[in-house]
């Protein structure tokens, strides 16, 4: 979501060499596709504006957008968008889990979605932030079937069919309860400078993790996101 797209989109295409390509359906509000070696790879929408700030939204695949909302509502989240179609290429929703944290859902019908993954300048990883660990686990394996492991003590890895579809961890102290996303790009430190030369700022300083070296940026509108350089020479 981003209140001045024409920023966002340039901001975007400069930063992960994304062409930028946008509706041509009027109500689509100049709705955004980034693609990248042909594929689609992210999407940037508009923001209502005050009081929601700009930020990435992960969306979760689904069989039945309709059935999971009603599935995460009665496992105590809040609806805040039902089941609705999205011209012919989904349909999408979005709730708050018991902890208030936003999550959205995606069934596809002629757009599956991230068309690359898990390789430089696209999506690889989404991470929960949440101040109930537990809850969490609880709470979305019943709604996306995900089974929780154990990676040390304050964090989780979601796995779905014995592979990994995204991390929980407990909030640190000051951090701000919410699903991150995060890219994948070949090195991390020149990324985060090219986020600042291009408007954007530096979160969490490029630093050594679990998969290699990372850090967390905003864009220009103040959007929150990962960067990671898998198994970086740096580590």
């Amino acid at each position: 979501m981003c209140a001045d797209a024409p920023v966002g989109r340039r901001f975007y295409a400069e930063l992960f060499g994304w062409t930028p390509a946008i509706s041509a359906v009027p109500e689509a509000g100049e709705y955004t596709t980034f693609w990248l070696d042909g594929a689609p790879v992210a999407g940037l929408g508009p923001n209502p504006g005050s009081p929601i700030p700009d930020a990435w939204v992960a969306y979760v695949s689904v069989t039945d957008a309709a059935t999971t909302l009603d599935v995460a509502r009665s496992h105590g989240a809040r609806p805040l968008m039902a089941a609705t179609p999205v011209f012919g290429e989904g349909t999408m929703g979005a709730f708050a889990d018991p902890s208030g944290i936003v999550a959205a859902v995606w069934e596809p019908t002629a757009r599956i979605g991230a068309g690359i993954v898990n390789q430089p300048n696209s999506f690889v990883w989404s991470e929960l932030s949440t101040p109930d660990l537990d809850g969490a686990v609880e709470f979305y394996g019943k709604v996306f079937g995900w089974e929780a492991t154990g990676e040390g003590e304050g964090a989780r890895v979601f796995e779905l069919g014995g592979r990994p579809v995204c991390g929980a961890h407990t909030s640190a102290p000051g951090e701000f309860p919410a699903w991150s996303v995060w890219f994948a790009v070949d090195e991390c430190d020149v990324v985060a400078e090219r986020v600042v030369s291009l408007g954007g700022s530096i979160v969490l300083p490029p630093m050594v993790m679990g998969f290699g070296r990372g850090a967390l940026v905003a864009d220009p509108g103040g959007a929150v996101f990962g960067i990671g350089a898998i198994d970086d020479p740096a580590d």
